[in-house]
């Protein structure tokens, strides 16, 4: 499990690097932001990071991943809100990993 970090990404280069592969998009986790992870990491076997929690429920995220903001009409991206940086800070649970965790 990595440590959480602050930074800018640019390109779609930039996105695939930091997931390590080809990048999904999941959005309605929390209004304004979209989730930003491998879209093969189950088929990759990625070791779950954290666990994003909302509404009592979890779901696990696997391998590295980042948040970004909702696209404009336009379809550019954006950049978090302190307000909704604040609230993924806040759902997301670090996770112990064991060797009998399977996912």
């Amino acid at each position: 499990m990595g440590e959480i970090r602050w930074g800018e990404v640019v390109t779609l280069e930039d996105m695939q690097k930091l997931v390590g592969g080809y990048v999904q998009a999941i959005d309605g986790l929390v209004p304004g932001v979209v989730l930003m992870c491998d879209e093969d990491g189950r088929r990759k076997h990625l070791l779950p990071n954290r666990m994003f929690v909302m509404d009592g429920s979890g779901q696990l995220v696997l391998g590295d991943f980042f948040f970004i903001g909702a696209a404009t009409e336009e379809g550019d991206l954006t950049s978090l809100t302190e307000e909704a940086a604040e609230l993924v800070k806040a759902r997301l649970v670090p996770i112990a990993v064991t060797p009998q965790c399977v996912v």
